[in-house]
């Protein structure tokens, strides 16, 4: 058995790196204004959705996985 621990999956059964679970990064506190003016800011965090199911099941608040989102 693998020592990684599972990740939280949807009601299909996806986690968050199958190909039909997107990522929704999550501005709070102004930050969807910071963003519509073109100035870089991290998400505060990211949602994970299942594009099939419609279920959001998981987030992170990694600022390595928020860094891909600025």
């Amino acid at each position: 058995m693998s020592d990684t621990p599972a990740l939280p999956t949807c009601a299909c059964g996806r986690d968050r790196r199958h190909p039909l679970v997107i990522p929704e990064p999550v501005y709070l506190r102004g930050g969807c204004l910071v963003w519509g003016l073109g100035m870089g800011k991290l998400p505060d965090y990211v949602n994970y959705r299942c594009r099939q199911c419609g279920e959001v099941f998981d987030k992170t608040t990694d600022v390595a996985i928020r860094r891909q989102y600025r």
